[in-house]
This record gives structure tokens, sequence and C-alpha cells, in this order.
């Protein structure tokens, strides 16, 4: 079967509560189980914060399209009548989009909520022939009105929950208790609910647990205590709990505590200590805790004399069970579901009496074999609940009620149909404003399916759409670009993207018309239009833009959107000394962005390797891991070299070039590129009486005005050493094969992209011996080490003497791919493989 799950019952602040842990740890177990079956999970958009941690709660057992993403139109929630038009048209939305992943059933985890917030829950409202679940926890509001359903709005709202709850084809009730509620209260036939139960964690009790002398510091314990966890609503019974304690002897209350643990309403608080002065307890008697973490939870369970549940009315009882499995003894009530826990009738109490409870902790506190009668029961009955077993009754009751059709009826709804519905309930209800009509038409296209069917690989080249600077970075993009265009990946259409530091990102038509001859459906620039399942591929660098789009990226990987990016290198922070201090300030908030990416494909393995260690000691805090992976760069020059021509200037050059050895050297020039010692150790070489050739190929970048000077006025400029500073790829071309080496003299790299260019052209290689050039080039370059000039004049006049005696490295077996190669390890490393 095809199963959607709204998952918003552990979305709103009930996710911090009962319902919350419920449909988290129930739905995780479902899935688990049922691996013969299909899932998805339907989240409202309205509540961003808890998007991605569902993500990454689920990853390991759900593709990122399979968790699915609508948009509230806020503000929705039901208790203000001036919502209705926004939360009707809301309901539509959200089952248009269950309707539209074609499922045999819909099941809601939570119907009984939006009272307050944003959660917007229906059943067949808009689809009627849409078939659902859902999961009961209890009818205590429907059953005590009094207390709970004394306002009109409030009533109107759990009225409007309840005629839904009678509208499902299948309620999934947690306790054999709340199935008898729903069969008597809503009139549901008996055919139609199936209890399935609920558990704790196996490792529950197990868990990392606070320390009992840090719990007694923490929470002023000062004695053995009876405890009671939960909330403090009028059915949790807790004044007649403090009247039972206060009616102990004094040698019994003043020998224990009773710590009342959990999240509580301020005013119920101050009443509570209120009574229990009137009933003469002293001041550390009673003991709140507020709402507290598992680890405190645990603790308190594991160190407590035992837990008093005198609740008169519960859909199931968590905390009883919770207890049990941390070794607590138990006594508890003998009405509603509570028996369904406990199994033993002498080991509960009437929670109306008051001294029935006191009389049961009496007992507790006092007689050993009662109390190994609880340990013993707590031992066995908590066994018999887990979450494999009320996933696998779920499934059998869904699996009975929808599985048996070969084929459900086609549920067909156009987007006329939709518009047309969502606009009619605002304009009803006042609310067809403009930015009302602007935002709905946004909400409504996300869930329209697109034309083609196609997922999207964006891919951002906001730093060469403006400016190509012909650097090492805007090679590798136009050539990844390029190869991809040429083949997409199968299944995606590829769009490229563009943002600056101000505008919002946008498809880069015209661009890609202009720079790469693709024909675009759209003439001028849109919006991307990303869903989930596409793929955001950060390709350009650009820090600035990057960290300043941040909650862009958030926001695709809140829709679904996997987001990577390349990282071509880390050393502004490995060698910050010789960057711009504000460069360094940059690229650590571009990194600390970019780990809360998908994914990083760092362009070499060392990189890779230095990446994970930056990120470990300095990264951001993470819903997962991130994942890292590399690829290696390309090696030929564009094709668009063939056309160019060469410049006049190159003539005199390159037959230069021919007269005497030459050795090139292809970087921009700044500090770590070490072109200032590459010229003293010519400079050594010449003076030596050595008759050779230094290009020096790369425009000026920074920090190095001293060694600019010398360049320009140097007195071997234009006769054996040549700095160009404007080459086209022709010319570059034609420099490479007419060299007699390469120069990689660089203290610091990602990949060094010349090194394979050079090698594709047979052109032998002398580089610093650097981890990411022994992975680029292995044994087929000649290395030196050292930073004096005379280390590289040693080394360059020992390769001359060699290749006197035709003794020198080749590249020649070099390993290098093409750029088409290159490009499908990078799609490899962001989850794709093969062309269209």
């Amino acid at each position: 079967m095809r199963i959607a799950i709204d998952f918003q019952g552990a979305q709103n602040g009930s996710r911090f509560r009962g319902i919350g842990r419920y449909t988290s740890s129930f739905v995780r177990q479902l899935i688990i189980e049922g691996q013969d079956h299909e899932f998805f999970l339907v989240l409202n958009g309205s509540f961003e914060e808890t998007i991605l941690p569902i993500r990454a709660e689920f990853a390991d057992i759900l593709p990122a399209e399979r968790i699915v993403i609508w948009q509230a139109i806020s503000p929705a929630h039901f208790l203000d009548k001036n919502n209705d038009g926004r939360r009707l048209a809301s309901e539509t939305i959200r089952e248009y989009c269950l309707a539209s992943l074609k499922p045999d059933v819909v099941l809601v985890t939570s119907v009984v909520e939006g009272g307050g917030d944003d959660v917007v829950t229906s059943i067949k409202t808009f689809v009627p022939k849409l078939p659902t679940a859902a999961i009961l926890y209890d009818l205590i509001p429907l059953i005590y009105k009094e207390e709970y359903l004394a306002d009109v709005q409030v009533t109107k709202w759990y009225d409007d929950k309840c005629a839904h709850l009678k509208r499902a084809d299948l309620l999934l009730a947690i306790s054999d208790s709340s199935r008898l509620e729903a069969i008597k209260y809503l009139g549901v036939p008996a055919e139609k609910i199936v209890a399935i139960s609920t558990a704790i964690e196996p490792d529950f009790g197990q868990k990392p647990s606070t320390p009992r002398t840090a719990l007694a510091k923490k929470f002023a314990i000062t004695r053995p205590y009876l405890m009671y966890s939960g909330a403090s609503d009028m059915r949790k019974n807790l004044p007649r709990l403090v009247e039972a304690y206060a009616g102990l002897t004094s040698s019994l209350r003043n020998q224990h505590q009773l710590v009342l643990a959990g999240g509580m309403d301020g005013e119920h608080v101050v009443s509570l200590k209120r009574l229990g002065q009137r009933r003469g307890l002293a001041v550390d008697d009673l003991v709140f805790t507020g709402y507290i973490n598992d680890a405190d939870m645990i603790g308190l369970y594991q160190s407590a004399v035992g837990l008093v549940f005198a609740s008169y009315h519960e859909g199931f009882g968590l905390p009883i069970l919770e207890a049990m499995a941390c070794g607590a003894p138990v006594i508890a009530s003998n009405v509603t579901s509570i028996p369904e826990i406990i199994g033993d009738a002498r080991l509960m109490f009437d929670p109306r009496s008051i001294p029935a409870i006191t009389a049961a902790m009496e007992k507790l506190l006092t007689d050993q074999g009662f109390r190994e009668a609880l340990l013993q029961n707590g031992a066995k009955r908590q066994k018999l609940f887990s979450w494999e077993k009320t996933a696998r009754s779920a499934l059998n009751a869904l699996e009975h009620r929808f599985g048996k059709k070969t084929s459900l009826p086609q549920i067909v709804i156009d987007e006329k149909t939709l518009r047309t519905r969502v606009v009619s309930q605002l304009t009803e209800h006042g609310h067809l404003e403009r930015g009302d009509l602007v935002e709905t038409a946004m909400i409504v296209d996300a869930v329209l399916p697109r034309d083609d069917n196609q997922h999207r690989l964006f891919i951002d080249v906001s730093e060469l759409a403006v400016r190509d600077s012909k650097s090492g970075i805007q090679r590798v993009v136009r050539n990844i670009v390029r190869a991809i265009l040429t083949a997409p990946p199968a299944g995606f259409k590829v769009e490229l993207v563009r943002a600056t530091r101000k505008t919002p990102y946008v498809v880069a038509n015209e661009f890609m018309r202009d720079a790469f001859g693709v024909k675009t459906w759209d003439d001028e620039d849109v919006a991307p239009d990303a869903r989930a399942g596409d793929i955001f591929l950060g390709l350009d660098f650009q820090d600035q833009i990057i960290h300043d789009q941040r909650k862009f990226y958030a926001a695709l990987r809140r829709k679904g959107v996997a987001v990577h990016f390349v990282v071509y290198d880390i050393l502004p922070q490995q060698q910050a000394g010789i960057f711009i201090p504000e460069v360094t300030k940059n690229h650590a908030k571009w990194l600390r962005t970019v780990g809360k990416a998908d994914g990083l494909v760092c362009i070499s393995k060392t990189v890779a390797t230095e990446v994970g260690e930056w990120l470990h000691m300095f990264g951001p805090k993470r819903e997962a891991p991130i994942k890292i992976g590399w690829f290696h760069l390309g090696c030929e020059l564009e094709s668009v070299a063939l056309d160019e021509k060469l410049p006049k200037e190159s003539e005199a050059t390159l037959a230069a070039l021919t007269e005497r050895p030459s050795f090139l050297s292809v970087s921009t020039i700044e500090p770590r590129k070490r072109q200032d010692q590459i010229l003293a150790a010519f400079e050594l070489l010449w003076k030596a009486g050595q008759d050779v050739n230094l290009v020096l190929v790369g425009k000026y970048g920074w920090q190095q005005d001293a060694l600019k000077e010398r360049l320009e006025n140097h007195p071997e400029s234009g006769q054996r050493l040549f700095w160009l500073q404007n080459v086209n790829d022709a010319y570059l071309e034609a420099l490479y094969r007419a060299s007699s080496c390469l120069i990689a003299a660089s203290i610091g790299e990602g990949f060094g992209l010349p090194l394979v260019e050079a090698a594709a052209r047979g052109l032998p290689i002398v580089a610093r011996d650097i981890p990411v050039f022994r992975e680029v080039a292995g044994d087929h370059a000649s290395y030196f080490s050292g930073h004096s000039p005379d280390a590289l004049a040693s080394a360059l006049a020992a390769w001359l003497t060699r290749d006197k005696n035709n003794n020198i490295v080749t590249p020649k077996a070099m390993p290098r791919l093409t750029w088409q190669q290159s490009a499908t390890q990078l799609l490899r490393g962001i989850g794709l493989s093969g062309a269209n």
C-alpha cells in the first residue's frame, strides 16, 4: 500500500508531550515494520523549526522526496474566529496535497489539534473519497465537558474535530478504554475502530540518567520520596493525591517527600501548595520540579520509593510504563485504561477515594511483601508493550481495511477546482486582500505537480554570471556546467541559478542562453520552483553571497531539496597569515554556512579530509552528520579555445620559448603560489649560466606589490622572463605545448589543475612535495622541498641535467579525467548518476 502520514502530531507544542512522542516513535516503527509498503510523511510548513529535525530523524528510512511539505495560510488557528477563511482554505490545500500523493490510505497522527496554533486537520471535507485513518488518544474533553469545554469557541473547535473523527474510515485507539469511548460517545461502529496500544522506547530505563545526588541538589529533595509524573489538569486528580499524602502518619511524612514531576500550570502549582499548607504539610513536603528532561525523569523514577498515579481518566497512562521500565514500584488508579497496564486489581485503588489512595501509599511504604509484588508485576507487565507490537497491530488493521482493494477510486482534482475553492473560502470570510492573494497563489502553486514531472538540478553560478575572471574556479565552473548541460542526469532538468547579497536566487535564463546556448522556456530570469527531490549544487564560489543566502538554503532543505556545495580548499583557515584578514573571516562564515548543507563534495581527497577535521572542531551544530565526498577535476581546455585566435603579441613570446628550455607557471600572483621563490630561483639559474625561460601566466592577486614591481622592471623581462596577465584559452593551449616543463610551487592547493592540464599535453612537471600534488600526480612528477631559492634552483638544475640525458619523469601515464568524467564523479558525489 501507499500510506501518507499526516505528521503534524509531532510538529506543534505536542511534540514535547505524550502525543508528539507517540507520533514519532509509532510512525518510525510503522515504517520499519511495513517494509512492503510505500510511506510518505506529510508536514505542515508553518512549523519550519521542526522540519529539518524530522528529516534528520527519518533520513535513514525515508528518502527526502517521501517527506512532503505543504503550507498553511497563516494564521489559521481555530480559536480566533477571524481565521476561519484561512483555516478552511488551508484544509483544502492540505487535503489536495494528500490526495496528490495517490495514497491507499491517509493516516492522521492527531486530529484534535489546531486550537491555538496553525496545525490544520480535516477528514474528507474537500476530497470526500480520500481513504483516511486516524489515531484516537482519548475523548476526555467530551466526557468532562464542564472541565474542558466551558468556552464557546473551544467547544466549537472540539465538536468540529469530533465530527472529523467520525468521518474517518478507521480509527486506531491507543487503548481498549479509548476504543470503547469512541463507540459510546461518538457512535463509531465497533468494526471501524481497533485498539493498537502504545509503548515506550525499549531502552528508556537504561538511558543515561541524572545521578541521585545531582537530582537532590537540583530539586531540593532531602529525603526518600514518592513521586507523580505528568501534567496538572483536573483529571490528573492532584488535589486528592496531595490530600492522600497529607493523610499519611506524621512519621511516614517526615521520612518521605512527595515529588510532582513535569510541566504544570503555575496557578495549579500555587493552588496545590496552598492545599498542602491547609492540610498541615511542611513547605518541603511537596516538591515541584517543573518541566524536566529525560535524563532527570529517568533518574527520578530510578531513585523513587514508588510512583503514585491517581488519575481518574487516561487514554493510556504512559508514566506508569515509564516507571516500571525504570524499576520503580507503581500503584495506580483502577479506572479507564490504567488496568490494561497494571493488570492486577490488588495493586490498584479507587482514585475518587482519598482514604483508598492513602492506604495504598502506606502499604507501599511499609509492606515489603506488597512492594516486592509491585516490582515483580512491573517487570512482567512492561514487557507486554512494545512499538513493534503496536506498529504490527496498526499495519494489520490498515491492511485489512484498505489493502484488499485492487484499485481504489481514482481521485481527480484539477488545478482550477483547487484554486476556485481556496479563493471562495478566503473571499467568503473577507480575507482576499492583495497580500493574501499573492501568498495563496504561491502556496497553491507549491502543491501543484510540475508539468514535465522532472526533478530540478539547480547549479549556482552567481559569480560566473557576473564576471568571468578566467581563474581556476571559473574554469572549473564553466567546464563542469558545460559537461552537465551536455549530458544531464536522468530524470533531472538542469537550471543555472544566481543571486546577489541583496537579491534572491533566480533561474539565470539569460545567462544560460548567452553563455551556453541553452534554449529556455522563460525569456526573463524567474524565481526557482524548488520541490522535494530536487538538488541544489553550489558549484561556484562567492563566500559573501553564500553566507547572506543561508536562509534560502535552509528553506530548500525544509522542502526536501538536497543542498550540496563544492569545496575547493580551506586555505584561508590553514594559512591565515598570507590572506587578507577579511578574506579569512568571510571564508570561515562561508564554511559554517556550507557546513549546514546536506553534503560537501571536495575537489580532492586531501581537501575532504581537511574539511572534515575543520568542521569537527569549528563547524555548526547539526541534526545529522554531514556527508563529505570528493572528486577530481578534468584536464582539457575548453573546446571554445579552438575557435579563439592567438593575440598578435603572442608570436614573439612563443618564438622565444622555442629558443631555449622554458618553464611555465600557471596561477594568480599571490603569496601562497610562491612566484617570489620561483623568480629568485631563476635569478640564481641565470647567474649560474643556465639559459632558460620563465613564463608566469596569471593575473595579479594580492599582497605581492614588491614582486609585481620586480616582474615589471626586471632586466630579463621580455627576454627570458615573461609575465602574461591576460591570456585566452587558445594562448594558454599554445603556451602549454611550447613549454618544456611546468612548475607548481604553491604551498597549498585544493587540487592543482595546471598539473593535469600539463599532463594531458605531455608536459613534464616539477611540483612542491605537498599531499594534494602527490594525490593528483603520484609518481608521474618530479618533486622538490624547501622554501629557499636555492632549494628550487637545485631541483630545476637537476631536472635540466636529467632532461639532457633523456631521464626525466614524464606524465604520460598520469591518471586524468575529461571534464565529462569529472562532472560524472561530481554528480555521483551528490547522489546522481546516468545521463538522460
